[in-house]
């Protein structure tokens, strides 16, 4: 870092200097709307004091500002109007007096991630910008985060023509976030020539989410006192500039409207929500970068688990019309739903046809609403293959099985005409156990009795939707758009439904935390071991060490879930000796008192 703040001066010094001594505004008069320094408070002036800020604003803003120096609350001789979107800013500032005044755009653009952002900002004037005395300039800016309790911005101005202007910025948070926020700035000149006042210091306390108060104080010459208090999508800012004497000068107001920003009024007043969750199309382990949206199970227990900690939420509205999800994913998703349940919340089911396993993660539900044609069928569980070995031996095509281990049962389709014993009991244990998990979770969620779903079972199968709501497997029928009704009657008001996406923790501002967070890394062995696809040690050894090598990464999640493959595949291209660098990958990374978590369908005692 150090090496980078030196980088910043140089480029200050050696760009090209006007001997004129023409006079510019100066840092801190240009940014005279501003609460604190930009990188202390949430994001500053949007580029126009330090354009790097602009990497950290997560959705598209606008704020509108001015102050009645002239005495009025209504003088609009003094304003600023900024807009933003990630990583791009515009603004206009306009100032002076009834007789004179200057428009100051400025169009900015940031990079960098949460450790480090850089920015560069132009601004240009028009309107009597000679009688002010104001030059075209670049602004160069930085913000450096190394970890979550110390900011550090560099700005630098330099004019076309005036002399230049180096600004130092240092924020620090004692707990590490938002609550109270203490900063200060220096400015940097070669001949005073821009400013009366060199420093400033202050502090920011958010002692309720989303309601600020501000103070800060100008090198024992002028203070100001300010509040922000936002409303979400909506906020409103004051300031009060007080004089070297300590007498009131004037004020500033603000309006803000785009991006979403916390706050605790909502959390106050809306509490009856419901999340729609829609699971058509069915759900995949990861997506695609671009032109994906499809449904994945990481994003679907992060939602649920919002849902869960968002006081607004009451329930869940799960649409399963046309689900196509394996029985793992099934399972993994109702835990986390029976978590939700068990939270106090609600959940309400609909679907038009569900099977055994659909209907076990339906059965969670508080309600359940069945399609007035659909059905439901618990047909039980069933494990079987076919056999080949009578047909190749009516084409003269023998088969010879070199079998190694007991349950290695892949070729006994060609090998054989009926199931081994080993092969029989490993595939019966998998039935049973489906079964006892299903039956069992059914029975408790929707208080049938052991006995009287085996009757279910063994003697119906398939349910009409009349027959499914006199057996008590469903509680009502109707259409998706009839969910609601069933909701305003569980809830006894009517419920407002909105998408995982507008949950409070999908939309807040990044401002909570500086630096890069501690992530769990989830690394996926998945698919089929074959020459050219499914799992490849090759790259799976890549993805471990990079996440072993990032600082950030606290844990590993290897999620393992392959159906096998061809032994040569597996040979080639997982075999023994990848196998030991990934785990000395592993085994480094957890020596660092760091956590591994493997979850995994299935195991040989290679991959143990």
């Amino acid at each position: 870092m150090r090496n980078f703040i030196f980088i910043f001066l140089f480029v200050i010094n050696i760009c090209p200097e006007n001997f004129s001594q023409q006079k510019s505004p100066s840092y801190l008069e240009v940014n005279d709307f501003n609460l604190a320094p930009a990188g202390a408070l949430k994001y500053g002036l949007y580029g126009y004091d330090n354009p790097a800020v602009l990497t950290y604003l997560h959705q598209p803003d606008i704020y509108f500002t001015w102050n009645d120096l002239g005495g009025d609350f209504n003088d609009l001789n003094n304003w600023g109007l900024f807009t933003a979107i990630p990583n791009f800013g515009f603004s206009v500032v306009s100032f002076g007096d009834k007789t004179n005044s200057v428009l100051n755009y400025t169009l900015s653009a940031a990079i960098g991630g949460p450790s480090l952002s850089l920015g560069l900002a132009y601004k240009w004037t028009s309107g009597d910008f000679e009688e002010f005395n104001i030059s075209n300039e670049f602004t160069i800016g930085s913000l450096i985060r190394l970890n979550r309790y110390f900011s550090l911005g560099l700005v630098g101005n330099l004019p076309i023509k005036g002399e230049r202007e180096g600004v130092v910025g240092l924020a620090f948070r004692p707990f590490g976030n938002e609550v109270i926020t203490f900063f200060g700035d220096y400015i940097f000149t070669e001949n005073n020539i821009r400013n009366e006042i060199r420093w400033s210091s202050g502090v920011a306390v958010e002692p309720f989410d989303g309601i600020r108060f501000i103070g800060r104080y100008f090198e024992g010459k002028a203070f100001n006192i300010g509040t922000q208090i936002s409303f979400g999508n909506f906020g409103l800012n004051y300031q009060s500039h007080f004089d070297s004497d300590k007498n009131h000068a004037y004020n500033t107001y603000g309006i803000r409207l785009g991006a979403y920003d916390r706050t605790i009024f909502p959390k106050l007043f809306n509490k009856n929500k419901y999340v729609e969750i829609n699971l058509f199309g069915g759900i995949k382990y990861q997506r695609y970068k671009y032109l994906d949206n499809s449904n994945t199970l990481i994003d679907l227990v992060n939602q649920i688990d919002a849902a869960m900690r968002d006081n607004t939420v009451s329930g869940i509205a799960i649409n399963l019309s046309d689900i196509n999800i394996n029985r793992e994913m099934l399972w993994e998703i109702r835990e986390k739903l029976k978590e939700f349940k068990n939270s106090g919340k609600k959940i309400v089911v609909y679907a038009d046809r569900l099977n055994i396993d659909d209907y076990h993660l339906a059965s969670v539900a508080d309600k359940i609403v069945l399609d007035p044609i659909g059905n439901i069928t618990l047909e039980g569980y069933v494990m079987g293959r076919t056999f080949y070995k009578g047909t190749l031996e009516k084409l003269g095509i023998g088969f010879t099985e070199l079998r190694y281990f007991k349950y290695k049962s892949a070729a006994e389709s060609y090998s054989r005409d009926k199931m081994s014993k080993a092969d029989r009991e490993q595939r019966q244990r998998l039935v049973d156990e489906f079964y006892r998990i299903a039956k069992t979770d059914i029975c408790e969620s929707r208080n049938i009795s052991g006995e009287k779903f085996e009757e279910l079972v063994n003697e119906y199968g398939m349910f009409s939707p009349e027959e499914a709501i006199n057996l008590n497997l469903v509680d009502t029928l109707g259409r998706w758009d009839e969910v609601k009704n069933v909701v305003k009657n569980l809830e006894n008001e009517e419920t407002k439904f909105v998408s995982p996406s507008s949950l409070e923790k999908f939309n807040l501002p990044k401002d909570d935390y500086w630096g890069s967070k501690p992530v769990v890394a989830v690394i996926y062995a998945i698919g089929g071991t074959q020459m050219d696809e499914g799992i490849k040690a090759s790259s799976l050894v890549k993805f471990v060490e990079s996440a072993v090598s990032s600082s950030n990464v606290k844990a590993i999640v290897l999620r393992v879930d392959s159906p096998g493959g061809d032994g040569l595949a597996s040979d080639i291209n997982i075999n023994r000796e990848m196998l030991w660098e990934i785990r000395e990958k592993l085994k480094e990374f957890k020596n660092s008192g760091k956590k591994i978590v493997v979850y995994a369908d299935r195991l040989n005692i290679d991959d143990y």
